[in-house]
C-alpha cells in the first residue's frame, strides 16, 4: 500500500495543478522503478554503515588480543563482524531480489 502510494505521488509529480506547472520529471514509471530506487538507496547506506561496523570490529578484536583481559572484546568483535556481514548480504539480496523479480516479471528469464 506505501509503495503505490508513493508510486502515486511520484507521478503526481510530472502534473500542472491549476497555474503552477511542476517542470521536473520523474524517473519512476513503474512500481519496479520505485522498488529499485529504494533498493539503491538503501544499497548505499547499509554498505558504508557495514564497512564502517567492520572496522570498528578489527579495532575491538585487535585492542582486545593485545589487552591482558580481552576475552569480552573479542566476544563483541565477533558479534559486531557477524552482524555486519549479515547486514551487507540482506542489503544486496534485497537489490538482487527486486532484480531477479522484475526480470521474471518481465519474462527475461
Amino acid at each position: 500500500m506505501i509503495i503505490v502510494s508513493a508510486y502515486s505521488v511520484a507521478n503526481a509529480a510530472d502534473t500542472q495543478i491549476g497555474d503552477i506547472d511542476f517542470p521536473w520529471h520523474s524517473s519512476l514509471n513503474t512500481p519496479t522503478d520505485l522498488l529499485n530506487s529504494i533498493a539503491n538507496w538503501l544499497l548505499a547506506i547499509m554498505v558504508p554503515l557495514a564497512v564502517l561496523g567492520i572496522v570498528y570490529s578489527g579495532i575491538l578484536y585487535i585492542t582486545g588480543i593485545q589487552g591482558g583481559s580481552g576475552e569480552k572484546k573479542v566476544g563483541m568483535a565477533k558479534k559486531s563482524l557477524t552482524w555486519s556481514i549479515i547486514g551487507i548480504v540482506i542489503a544486496v539480496l534485497a537489490f538482487v531480489i527486486i532484480r531477479e523479480v522484475d526480470r521474471a516479471l518481465r519474462g527475461q528469464i
